[in-house]
């Protein structure tokens, strides 16, 4: 049996390897993963659960508040379905802490896979650009949003962004610093994919980017080619230009300037405009939801169902930012936990910039890394939808070993 164990677990370490491949090619596959290991992490190591909940009490009471808000909400079975099994998402992440403190976890073979990947997107995604249709023959919809293998699912430049300071986490601790330069070449994938919102979070990652500690012209060179890179961008690339010049203007500034001039016919609540006028909208509604159940909000993923009594024409699936879904949907009780597990990440990131910090490059990409996934102030996807999850939660497993686990013993 122990035998038995130990080879499962080893070659876990290989699903793991893959699972990036898997992520381009939808939520299914994925997510069958993150369900597998969970179950897989409670049978192996079920004895240990109460010291585990005791050290990471704060992932399970935010888990528990979620589950009370679905039993609380109108809909209760399908509220549940958001956050019962919300829990399987961090239960990956102990498992993946669990190889890397056995040192069970083939980094290379998934650095490998990743570098495979990360060619191939830059790859095909210029060649999609310039030719119309990609190396698959996916058509795009519009230049200005270039989507790669990803399709009509417009996330080929969240998914880079959210997997790639994991990448440098690889890279350092492999000692594989030539594979860097690949940085410039990953930026122009991320302006052809046209996310704005990714783009800017992007910008913010690059000046923590000057802050590691490499050889300091590496890092002058790589990002001098990122900025070039940008320049050549907003010279050649029409596309890009309106989409940064053009667009701000007409959505955010000019719609900012005007506000005051028009005549709502909703219950405006928000007194000015958030990003843009339809951002506001829904933004608006959420608020509203959240003035009507302030303690344990409407329930997990209800937005969609209850959008409409405040203002049927900000109805979609969720209030595009994770704020204001969570005020909406877990009210008071669910946006304390939210911030409290964000200050956390925040002051780990400060603690690792300081200079007696230990493996403090891996430590801020990893912090940098989960704040740029539950950034908190910009335009969002669904919290509670599982694709998103699973890229918000892919690097936490590094991040609870580095920060907590590495000298501990709730895993024997």
């Amino acid at each position: 049996m122990n035998y038995f164990k130990k080879l499962n677990i080893k070659n876990y370490s290989y699903i793991f390897a893959i699972l990036p491949i898997f992520m381009v090619t939808g939520p299914l596959l994925p997510d069958l993963i993150f369900v597998f290991s969970s179950l897989f992490f409670i049978y192996y190591f079920k004895k240990d659960f109460k010291e585990i909940i005791k050290t990471y009490f704060v992932f399970f009471i935010f888990w528990l508040i979620l589950i009370l808000c679905s039993l609380l909400s109108e809909n209760i079975l399908i509220s549940l379905k958001s956050s019962l099994f919300y829990i399987r998402f961090f239960l990956f992440s102990l498992l993946i802490c669990y190889l890397l403190k056995k040192k069970l976890l083939d980094i290379n073979l998934f650095l490998r896979v990743l570098t495979f990947l990360y060619l191939f997107l830059i790859i095909d995604s210029h060649f999609q650009y310039f030719v119309g249709n990609n190396i698959l023959g996916i058509d795009i919809e519009s230049k200005m949003r270039i989507s790669s293998v990803f399709g009509s699912e417009l996330i080929m430049g969240s998914f880079i962004l959210k997997t790639f300071p994991l990448y440098l986490v690889c890279l350092f601790i492999l000692k594989k610093d030539r594979l860097f330069y690949l940085l410039p070449l990953i930026y122009s994938s991320l302006i052809l994919s046209g996310e704005r919102t990714t783009i800017l979070l992007s910008i913010i990652f690059l000046l923590f980017f000057l802050i590691l500690k490499i050889d300091l012209k590496k890092k002058l060179l790589i990002f001098f080619l990122v900025l070039l890179v940008f320049v050549l961008h907003f010279n050649f690339n029409k596309n890009f230009n309106y989409n940064f010049t053009e667009r701000v203007k007409e959505e955010v500034i000019l719609n900012f300037n005007l506000e005051n001039d028009k005549e709502h016919s909703y219950k405006k609540v928000i007194p000015f405009n958030l990003f843009t006028e339809n951002h506001t909208r829904i933004y608006n509604t959420a608020y509203l939801m959240f003035l009507d159940k302030k303690i344990y909000g409407h329930g997990p993923n209800m937005y969609r169902y209850k959008c409409s009594i405040y203002d049927n024409n900000s109805c979609t699936t969720h209030p595009h930012n994770h704020i204001f879904q969570i005020l909406a949907e877990a009210g008071i009780l669910g946006i304390f936990m939210y911030f409290i597990i964000f200050i956390i990440i925040c002051k780990n990131l400060y603690i690792s910039v300081l200079p007696d910090s230990k493996n403090s490059n891996i430590k801020i990409l990893l912090s940098l890394s989960l704040i740029l996934n539950f950034f908190p102030f910009s335009p969002s996807g669904n919290f509670f939808n599982n694709y998103l999850n699973i890229m918000m939660y892919f690097p936490l497993g590094f991040y609870l070993y580095y920060f907590n686990i590495k000298n501990s013993n709730e895993f024997r």
